[in-house]
């Protein structure tokens, strides 16, 4: 059976790419903000972690349901940008 487009596309995955995108600006970045976009890209590298991880077990646990899948995983995603907007950059 196929599977749809949004399973492959979800909100922890568009998350993930819209990091890693971060981290390579951030490297890029690095002669002119004299090296503090290198500590940006060290606090972001396990939240991609952590992101991956919670795609794979949501994606585990509700196998076939898309919608819940979507409903999870952006309430897991607003989640953690409350927790790094509160904890990382204050």
């Amino acid at each position: 059976m196929k599977r749809p487009k949004l399973y492959y596309i979800s909100p922890c995955i568009m998350a993930l790419a819209i990091g890693v995108i971060g981290i390579v600006w951030a490297l890029a970045a690095m002669k002119s903000s004299g090296g503090w976009s290198l500590v940006l890209a060290v606090m972001l590298s396990p939240v991609l972690l952590i992101l991956l991880i919670a795609d794979l077990i949501v994606k585990l646990a509700v196998t076939k349901r898309v919608a819940y899948i979507w409903l999870i995983e952006t309430v897991f995603v607003v989640i953690t940008v409350i927790v790094l907007k509160l904890f990382i950059f204050i």
